[in-house]
């Protein structure tokens, strides 16, 4: 009698068991369903890169070799555009000239304006003046009295050195040196 109670307590245990375990694996399999149909669904084409890590995303493809050396080697393998992910920033390089110079044409409005940043909003008072406000009709009105204001030649004329005060000629003592000698 103790052995059949035994017997069933073992089987109970390993059906538990094997629920648990079945129920976590479809549990995995429908959160990775889940996050494939929602990137296939996003609209995104986002253009090849390397493959990544969870945490650091591509960080690793970049050690062991100089930075701007790893970089022309992604760049050989992934093409003149790639995406890199660099912890849990995006970031899409562009590795020569004519594919910097087509994003810059097609992507011009998303590149007008800055990263905004919790640091950034602290420094610059939540984005206030022209280096980090937002290109619109107040940015516009701000840089305009930079302009006329503080680059006015009535501003910029006292701020250079007299004319007494520039050096004129320090080379000519080692140009007499270089001259050939008579």
């Amino acid at each position: 009698m103790a052995q059949a109670q035994l017997d069933e307590e073992v089987v109970y245990y390993y059906y538990l068991y094997y629920t648990v375990v079945l129920a976590t694996i479809l549990v995995v399999v429908a959160r990775f369903l889940v996050v494939k149909l929602r990137r296939r669904n996003s609209g995104e084409n986002p253009p090849p890169g390397p493959w990544q890590l969870p945490v650091i995303g591509s960080l690793h493809h970049l050690f062991g070799a100089l930075p701007h050396h790893a970089m022309r080697d992604l760049a050989r393998q992934h093409g003149p555009l790639m995406l890199l992910r660099l912890g849990e920033l995006r970031l899409v390089v562009a590795s020569s000239a004519t594919a910097a110079r087509e994003v810059m044409k097609t992507h011009d409005a998303a590149f007008a304006k800055r990263p905004r940043t919790t640091t950034i909003n602290a420094i610059t008072r939540n984005g206030v003046g022209i280096v980090y406000a937002p290109q619109d009709e107040q940015w516009r009105q701000v840089r305009k009295l930079c302009v006329n204001e503080l680059l006015s030649p009535r501003q910029v004329r006292p701020s250079r050195p007299p004319a007494r005060l520039r050096p004129r000629g320090w080379w000519r003592p080692w140009r007499r040196q270089s001259e050939p000698s008579r």
